[in-house]
Parts: structure tokens; sequence; C-alpha cells
């Protein structure tokens, strides 16, 4: 009885431990894209984003559904993008982690689902 109730404990540990780094990489990547959409030049007016780009940022997450012979990986497909309002000139555009403009794929693609849009937490 008692080693059933340390091996329960060593798994809560371990799942807890597991599920935190999984939480800290994910926010130092939206920190990373985060500090360079900042830099990344509007389209329509040419200037920054700037600091206060959570106030205009969306996070979209997708999961897609490739074609037969098409993978996921191999269409360079986003898990998520940023959907920034410009704070300047107001043009909307859907942004990758790399802070280059996302087009949706023509070809390759049987369908995708959003699976949340989420304003983006000051926490990030």
């Amino acid at each position: 009885m008692l080693y059933t109730l340390w091996g329960l404990l060593f798994l809560f540990a371990t799942a807890s431990a597991m599920l935190m780094l999984r939480r800290t990489r994910r926010r130092r990547q939206h920190d990373q894209a985060l500090a360079l959409i900042k830099t990344t030049r509007c389209r329509h007016c040419d200037q920054a984003y700037g600091a206060n780009l959570r106030d205009y940022l969306i996070i979209g997450e997708y999961m897609w559904k490739p074609a037969k012979g098409h993978t996921v990986s191999s269409l360079k497909l986003p898990a998520e993008t940023y959907h920034v309002k410009c704070p300047h000139c107001g043009e909307e555009v859907e942004l990758t982690r790399e802070g280059k403009p996302f087009q949706h794929p023509q070809t390759g693609i049987l369908g995708f689902t959003r699976t949340g849009f989420l304003r983006t937490p000051k926490s990030i």
C-alpha cells in the first residue's frame, strides 16, 4: 500500500513538472515571437507595430487536415498564428512566429479547424 502511494505521488510530480516545462517553453516561444513582431513593419503604413502590441494581438490556433500525400510539416503550416491590428492605421494581418505574413495554402489541405482565438494574456 505504501509503495502504491509513493508511486502515485511520483507520477503526479512527474506529470506536474512536464506540464510546467511545456508551459515555460511555450511562454518563451511567445515572448520571442512578440519581440520579433514588435519590430515588424506594417505593410500598409510602414510603421513598426511597437511596444503596445499586446493590446492589438490575438493568438489563433489551428488544426490542419492535410490531403493525401502531404503532411503539416511538409506544407510548413503553423500550429498558431498571430492576428495583429496595426495601432497606427488599423490594417489587420495574420503573422507567423517569424513575423512573416501567413497565406492559407491553396493546395494540399482538405480543411482546417480554428481551435482557439485568444486575446494575448498580459502574462505573456
